[in-house]
């Protein structure tokens, strides 16, 4: 005998349809209201584009040894682009850096900008996570979406010009640091090297000082006109004390040419050092500590070097030096920048608005039919 609680599918669907009407009424008002929406809402475009990072031989973990060529590495470091990747998560600054070159509601919208580019590396994957130390990113694809295809075009184009920026500041800001712990290091031996023949030739001195003593005695109280100045290997070398002299002299002199030769080295360090400084100050966060994204980097190490010789008066071959540097380094960040480039046209698509209406669609069915059952529930239950 069947139980008072067994239900069958036709008590189910009763409340259904009693209240037939309101669900195929409601329903059809609500996927109107929808269609409407659906087409009064802007439409979104996505663009995706791959931005080509060329081989680069300026980073390096240490100073090169003497005649030895630096590595040349397709694309950059992994540390290189992990820093790039902090940098664009300053939205505040990504945003300053965009402004004019898209529309203000696609600034709005622009998500952090490491979660719209994706590596390409060397490695067997791509994810930055499993990636190890030594290997390089190629480039990067980048998906972003606009309000318009032009507006999608351009902030494709936009980005990748930013990217190329940051990439510039953190490899000049890397190639510096290198140069200054190189110029740190070689002005730390020229000066050893300095301290070490001043000494010797004060050593030298002495010796001189002492000799032209004993030159001067009386005949009668030297023992012997030869001096004995070097014994090696067994063998004895007797020279007279004014033949004496002329080599300590000679000696010294010599210890004086290379301790010059250690000072113009000196002096050439410090003034890199002090331009590096002057350099990576002039590159620093600014604002509150916001980024500061420097659109011709080239160009900015050529006028903040005018001013800093401008206001130096050092030596006229430490400066040509310098100069040489600087331009050396401004045509590697050049070459660089002209040959990071989109190898790919921005390839935009519109994004189909269909799966999410007709995901809309059906939950919207799904509630009102559930509101109609609960309505038909109550107004049965509810005490006459």
């Amino acid at each position: 005998m069947p139980h008072d609680s067994d239900l069958t599918l036709a008590e189910v669907l009763a409340p259904v349809r009693r209240r037939a009407a309101f669900i195929v009424v409601a329903t059809l008002l609500s996927w109107v209201a929808l269609l409407v929406a659906t087409y009064m809402v802007q439409p979104s475009y996505r663009s995706e584009a791959t931005l080509l990072f060329p081989d680069t031989s300026i980073q390096r973990s240490a100073p090169a040894k003497e005649n030895e060529r630096p590595s040349v590495s397709p694309g950059v470091p992994l540390v290189v682009y992990k820093k790039i990747e902090r940098s664009l998560t300053d939205r505040a600054a990504v945003q300053a850096s965009l402004q004019g070159k898209v529309d203000e509601s696609t600034l709005a919208r622009i998500p952090s900008l490491s979660s719209s580019m994706s590596p390409i590396s060397t490695g067997a994957v791509d994810d930055v996570a499993r990636l190890s130390s030594g290997d390089m990113i190629t480039g990067l694809r980048l998906v972003l979406s606009g309000s318009s295809e032009a507006e999608a075009t351009r902030l494709a184009a936009a980005v990748a010009e930013l990217i190329k920026q940051v990439l510039l500041n953190e490899i000049a800001l890397a190639e510096i640091e290198n140069a200054m712990n190189e110029s740190s290091s070689e002005r730390e031996r020229a000066a050893a090297e300095k301290q070490r023949l001043t000494r010797v030739n004060h050593s030298l001195e002495l010796v001189a000082t002492e000799i032209e003593r004993l030159m001067q005695q009386p005949a009668g109280r030297s023992t012997t006109t030869r001096e004995v100045v070097d014994v090696r290997e067994g063998g004895h070398r007797f020279l007279p004390p004014a033949a004496q002299i002329v080599g300590i002299r000679a000696e010294q002199a010599e210890n004086a040419h290379t301790i010059r030769l250690a000072e113009e080295r000196m002096s050439r360090h410090d003034l890199r050092l002090g331009f590096g400084r002057a350099l990576t100050d002039g590159m620093s966060p600014e604002f509150g500590g916001s980024r500061r994204y420097i659109a011709d980097l080239p160009e900015f190490i050529r006028k903040t070097f005018n001013k800093f010789h401008e206001g130096q008066a050092a030596d006229p071959v430490a400066g040509q030096y310098l100069r040489t540097d600087v331009e050396t380094l401004i045509g590697r960040l050049e070459s660089f920048r002209s040959r990071t480039r989109l190898i790919q046209s921005p390839t935009v698509t519109r994004q189909s608005r269909a799966p999410l209406t007709a995901a809309t669609a059906a939950f919207l069915f799904i509630v009102v039919v559930a509101l109609a059952v609960a309505f038909d529930f109550w107004a049965r239950r509810r005490p006459s």
